[in-house]
This record gives C-alpha cells, sequence and structure tokens, in this order.
C-alpha cells in the first residue's frame, strides 16, 4: 500500500497508471479496482504519515496519526457522507467534514486528513507561494519567493515589477539565493515586463551581485520559474531606486479660473506618474481648457481629458502645442489626468493648462 506504483497502480490521482475510467472495456470497467487503490494509499498515509513528491510535483509531509484514529474518520466518511456515485473530490469533503466531526477543524487530525488527500492528488493543494504579477511602488523595499521556512513550489511561475513613481534606475541585492541549479531560475529585466531585455539569469546557491537597471530606466520586472522537481529554500531580494521627486499628485480645483502644470518647474517630470486633477466650479455650464506649454513624449506620455461621466474630451501627446487650445467640455466638470511611462529617456518639459468656465446667468 505505501507504493502502488511498484505493482503498476496509481499513487496520484490521474497520475501514472491512472485508469481511463471512460474506458469500460479495459477489463476492469474503465479502472474501477485500479483507480480505488488512491483511496488505499491515502488511508495508509492519513495512518503511518510519510514524505514524497507526488506525480503533479506536490511535495507531500503527511504526519500520520495512527490506525485507530484514522479508521475512526474512514468509517464516519464511507458510513455518514458517501454516497454510491461519489467521486473522490466527495470522499475528499467527507473525510475532511469526519475529521471535523470527530476532532474539530483545527485539529492536528483534520490537517493530516488534509495533507494526505493533497499528498494522492486530491483536493485542491495548498494555495501557491507566489502567483500572478506584484507589483512595487515603494522608492525601497524587500521581498521574497513566498515560501518562508519552507521550500518553493514546483512549477511556480511568477512575476514581480518595480516601478516607484519618479524612479529612473533601480538595484537589485540578493540577500538569500538557493534555487535547484540548471532548472529553477530568478531572470531579471530592464523594464515592466519579460520582454524586455534581459539583465541577468540566476540559478544555483551562489548570492548573485547587485544588478541594475540601464540609466534612465525606472521599471525593472522579475521573473521566478520552477520546474517540477526538486524544490528549494528560495530567495530575498532587496531594492533600491534614485530618481527624480514625484511632483504631481490628485487635485480638485473649484475656482472659476486659474492655471495647473505637473509641477515639475523648470526641470523634467518623473517617471511612473499618474496624476489627475478634477475642474468643478460652481455653477458652470462649460469649461475651457487652454494648454499654454505643453511638451511630452509622443505617445508613451500622455494628457487625457474627460467629462465626469468618463467620456473622451481628447487625448494628447507631443511637443507642439499648435492644436491642443480650446479643449471644451460642455458640463460643468471635467478631469485632467497625467500618465507618465518608466523610461527616464522619454521626458520632455512641463505642461501648463488655463481653465475658465461660463456662468449660468441669474435672470
Amino acid at each position: 500500500m505505501s507504493n502502488p506504483n511498484l505493482g503498476e497502480q496509481p499513487d496520484t490521482y490521474g497520475g501514472d497508471y491512472w485508469a481511463d475510467p471512460n474506458n469500460i472495456d479495459d477489463g476492469d470497467e474503465g479502472g474501477v479496482h485500479t483507480n480505488s487503490g488512491i483511496q488505499n494509499l491515502w488511508f495508509y498515509l492519513l495512518s503511518q504519515g510519510g514524505t514524497g513528491t507526488n506525480d503533479n510535483g506536490y511535495n507531500y509531509n503527511v504526519a500520520g496519526i495512527g490506525i485507530t484514529q484514522a479508521a475512526q474518520i474512514a468509517y464516519r466518511n464511507l458510513t455518514t457522507y458517501i454516497t454510491p456515485n461519489a467521486s473522490y473530490l466527495d470522499a475528499y469533503n467527507g473525510a475532511l467534514q469526519a475529521a471535523t466531526d470527530l476532532f474539530g477543524n483545527t485539529s492536528s487530525q483534520y490537517a493530516a486528513v488534509q495533507e494526505a488527500w493533497f499528498a494522492v492528488g486530491v483536493g485542491n493543494g495548498p494555495a501557491p507561494f507566489c502567483e500572478g504579477t506584484t507589483y512595487l511602488t515603494t522608492p525601497s523595499g524587500i521581498f521574497v519567493d513566498g515560501s518562508n521556512t519552507s521550500d518553493y513550489n514546483a512549477f511556480s511561475d511568477c512575476k514581480w515589477v518595480i516601478q516607484p513613481e519618479g524612479a529612473n534606475q533601480i538595484t537589485l541585492y540578493f540577500q538569500e539565493f538557493d534555487t535547484e541549479e540548471g532548472y529553477d531560475y530568478v531572470y531579471v529585466y530592464d523594464g515592466l515586463s519579460d520582454t524586455d531585455p534581459l539583465l541577468g539569469a540566476y540559478s544555483g546557491d551562489n548570492i548573485p551581485a547587485s544588478i541594475s537597471t540601464s540609466a534612465g530606466v525606472g521599471a525593472m520586472c522579475i521573473k521566478f520559474v520552477s520546474d517540477e522537481l526538486i524544490e528549494s529554500s528560495g530567495w530575498t531580494i532587496q531594492y533600491t531606486s534614485t530618481g527624480i521627486t514625484p511632483t504631481c499628485s490628485s487635485t480638485t480645483l473649484s475656482n472659476a479660473s486659474g492655471t495647473f502644470s505637473d509641477g515639475s518647474g523648470s526641470g523634467n517630470y518623473g517617471n511612473n506618474q499618474n496624476c489627475s486633477w478634477y475642474i468643478a466650479p460652481p455653477c458652470a455650464t462649460s469649461i475651457t481648457l487652454n494648454f499654454s506649454l505643453f511638451a511630452t513624449e509622443q505617445t508613451y506620455d500622455t494628457v487625457a481629458v474627460f467629462d465626469a461621466s468618463g467620456n473622451s474630451l481628447g487625448v494628447f501627446s507631443a511637443t507642439d502645442n499648435s492644436s491642443l487650445n480650446n479643449c471644451r467640455n460642455k458640463r460643468n466638470d471635467c478631469i485632467v489626468q497625467f500618465r507618465l511611462c518608466h523610461y527616464y529617456g522619454r521626458i520632455y518639459s512641463e505642461l501648463h493648462l488655463k481653465w475658465w468656465k461660463r456662468m449660468l446667468r441669474n435672470n
């Protein structure tokens, strides 16, 4: 029972030696007997405990609870929760409920039941230590693979994007590093995504040297991938950034007329900023914007104007303000949004806008 593969029997749901349940002409009515061994292994692990890696790449560690308590849980599941047409997922849920009934859902017995099912490939398995993309926007910080004192997961595929406001260069410092050499890698890219130039690919247990983005690049992408076999303790990374202090923020403007700018003065604005101005003078029937100075990088850095319902009144990106005057909104409020990309080399001068309102007449 401890190693079904020795008899060419499956030890993981859907894994090696698993019989196709739809093939009822296989001599075993679709694996009625062959596939039932999955629950036999579950019971063995629940009773005796065990460690290993299943066919899904999950590293399990089951603390056995002894055959007496394991039998109590299995018996209650079979007599109370399992129906004639039950699936393995039903058996999983029923066993957890039986463990809850007998010992509580915070007990070691409950944890062992769940881990033993995970070991044979049934249930959702524990949450991954990392997944998807994490965005880091503070000027400096520390991030990790997420496994803490455990080994990282098999099949990890995670990204971190460092993009502080105003940054023009990012530097990484590896504090801890241990991955399966030649198979599990940390990739570092010179920009927002893994389509940007590769700065380095790191694997093994030697701590890499510090690495920085190119001068003027205010974003960095870090990607971590692992295969299905050996996992290790993972890594810890510190980062710092240099750049320009953010020059603008979200602001509400309620005067009848006025002037506002991106805030950079005589200098250049910084990278990675996303600022908005909400213009809402009381009793206004329309608002008109006049760009008195405009210089942004074409396509990458934009000024967008919306009415309060989100309807676009224009998106501007240029170094010539001749066509930008007299942006008019026939509502009583509008929103100006300034979005900047992550490349410091793509920076031009500042923008200035004047606005005035048309008032309602009192007859």
